[in-house]
């Protein structure tokens, strides 16, 4: 506006000095110098408007912290999640609601045990009738055992018994014959004497015959008697067995939360009601019927995905920050615990449906675990993260905006504004490390310069 004035000022004055001799020429001139003055006047004001709307937008150089970051979207999910399904085929009397929040030793689902308690019942029955029988084949295997001991005790005193006398009458028929020899008995004693022998020879084995069968049917009758004795054991192993799996799923009949976290009913499709629908009480469920989960809230991830461009800018341990939108102020550290050894498609990623765009269709990505610092106790299941990986970070260097740099001819320029002429000027650069929006320039450059956004060719 000065140079506009002055400008008009001299060419006014100079205009004006001619028509200085006359009252004409003193109207003429002041009418010519309202005109003029008009017509600078708007020009200046047009000037001053033009310069406004024309001057390029500009940012003011600083030393300050660059940053490299990639930014996406994650899920948080539980490191742990149990998952509860029906121990056997029951009615479903009790189910947590979805949402819950169960505290340890909370109950999850309860069910109908009726049947349970009848079946131990039974078998308890059972048991008192098999212990029953047991005594009675033991107390018979006892009294047998006694019985056979005996008879066989007797069968052998009667056995060496008839040994003696066969002994004896072997004796007399040697005696015998020898007094026959000598004539001095008849020869019918002879023959008794052999009779004797005989007879008492038969009647040994007969004895010894009779002590062997004794022995043969006392090993029997333990034997069946110890068959029993066993059967009866079975039958009581047995009934234990079924009391204990009775107790079992009496107390699986009940179910108690582990560990405290956000209840979750599993939801399946329904052939029947043709739509998700999700396990309630009153319900006839079977063994292996799945109810829900429990997440256990005590260690939390954020799973998330990076571009395979970026694999080898990334790596674990590396720092993490996290926002989440749920949670207004809520601004979380975290760091890298795995990455991905296979690329998989952004859509099969776990947050990659979150991230969809044209420019993203079909990219490969790698699936990344982040641990999450500090107090999680706000954080739930399947809510979104907002991912800042750190891919760079350097302390008091020049940046200046990725759109303001250009290479022209293999050298690196930006304009600067001169602010005292209002003069713009392209100056060479060097850089360094740029993200999506900054760029580091290493010379060329002195912080409080004014480098144009937006550069245009000079003419």
């Amino acid at each position: 506006m000065r140079i506009a004035r002055t400008l008009a000022e001299g060419w006014y004055g100079t205009m004006l000095l001619p028509v200085q001799k006359s009252e004409f020429g003193r109207r003429s001139a002041g009418l010519a110098g309202l005109a003029c003055a008009l017509l600078l006047g708007a020009a200046a004001t047009t000037g001053c408007s033009g310069q406004k709307a024309e001057a390029p937008p500009t940012t003011l150089v600083r030393a300050g912290l660059f940053e490299s970051v990639l930014e996406e979207v994650g899920v948080i999910e539980a490191t742990r999640t149990i998952s509860f399904v029906a121990t056997r085929r029951a009615k479903l009397i009790h189910l947590a609601e979805s949402g819950t929040h169960l505290e340890v030793g909370d109950l999850v689902y309860q069910l109908e045990n009726e049947d349970v308690i009848t079946d131990i019942r039974d078998e308890v029955n059972q048991l008192k009738t098999v212990k029953a029988d047991l005594e009675s084949n033991v107390e018979s295997l006892r009294i047998a055992l006694r019985s056979n001991t005996l008879d066989l005790d007797l069968a052998e005193a009667q056995l060496a018994y008839n040994r003696v006398r066969l002994e004896d009458v072997n004796i007399k028929l040697a005696e015998t014959e020898v007094l026959l020899q000598r004539s001095v008995v008849p020869e019918d004693d002879l023959r008794d004497a052999r009779y004797n022998v005989e007879s008492n020879r038969l009647q040994t084995v007969s004895t010894n015959l009779d002590q062997l069968g004794m022995r043969t049917s006392a090993r029997t009758e333990e034997t069946d008697g110890i068959a029993r004795i066993e059967r009866s054991v079975l039958e009581a192993e047995k009934a234990q067995r079924d009391i204990k799996d009775a107790r079992r799923k009496l107390d699986e009949s009940k179910v108690i939360a582990p560990v405290s976290g956000l209840f979750v009913r599993s939801r399946t499709w329904s052939w029947r009601e043709q739509k998700m629908t999700e396990p309630r009480p009153g319900d006839d469920v079977r063994e292996g019927h799945e109810l829900g989960s429990l997440p256990d809230m005590s260690a939390l991830v954020v799973r998330t995905q990076i571009p395979e461009s970026y694999l080898t800018r990334v790596s674990e341990g590396g720092p993490v920050d996290l926002v989440f939108d749920a949670y207004e102020g809520l601004n979380l550290k975290g760091t890298i615990s795995n990455i991905g050894r296979v690329a998989i498609e952004r859509e099969a990623s776990p947050a990659g449906s979150l991230m969809q765009s044209q420019a993203f269709s079909g990219q490969k990505v790698f699936e990344v675990t982040i641990d999450v610092e500090g107090d999680i106790s706000r954080l739930k299941p399947g809510v979104t993260a907002n991912v800042r990986f750190v891919l760079a970070r350097e302390a008091d260097v020049l940046t200046v905006p990725v759109g303001s740099v250009r290479v022209i001819g293999g050298e690196t320029f930006v304009q600067v504004l001169d602010e005292a002429t209002g003069k713009i000027r392209d100056q060479a650069i060097q850089t360094d490390r740029r993200d999506n929006d900054r760029v580091i320039v290493t010379s060329g450059l002195r912080s409080g310069d004014r480098v144009v956004t937006s550069p245009k060719p000079q003419t």
